[in-house]
């Protein structure tokens, strides 16, 4: 891989993982703990309110593969929040190889 996914560490191979668990479950709650466990960690920005954590756990769900059975309903609950969203492919459009990343901003 290159570009940005070029430097994948082992804490951001086990954030990726355990996310992917909380995600399954679609639990905001769950969401919430487990940003409250990984901020510091991983230096993220202030948790944002429910509605806009809410469109971004859909938004997350969309950039990991491994929950491509989800991204359906994802897809569509975010166009029905007014949200365009799309997966194309692994396609990246903020600088890694093709193949390496997950997700695509739609205009």
């Amino acid at each position: 891989m290159g570009g940005c996914c070029s430097a994948i560490d082992a804490l951001a191979i086990q954030y990726v993982r355990e996310i992917a668990v909380v995600l399954r479950t679609r639990d905001l709650a769950r969401v919430k703990s487990f940003y409250h466990r990984w901020e510091k960690a991983m230096d993220m920005v202030p948790m944002p309110d429910d509605h806009h954590l809410e469109i971004d756990m859909h938004k997350m769900i969309l950039e990991l593969p491994a929950l491509s059975d989800m991204h359906a309903d994802s897809l569509a609950w975010l166009a029905d929040q007014g949200e365009a969203w799309d997966v194309r492919g692994n396609n990246c459009t903020h600088g890694c190889e093709p193949g390496s990343c997950g997700r695509k901003a739609v205009g």
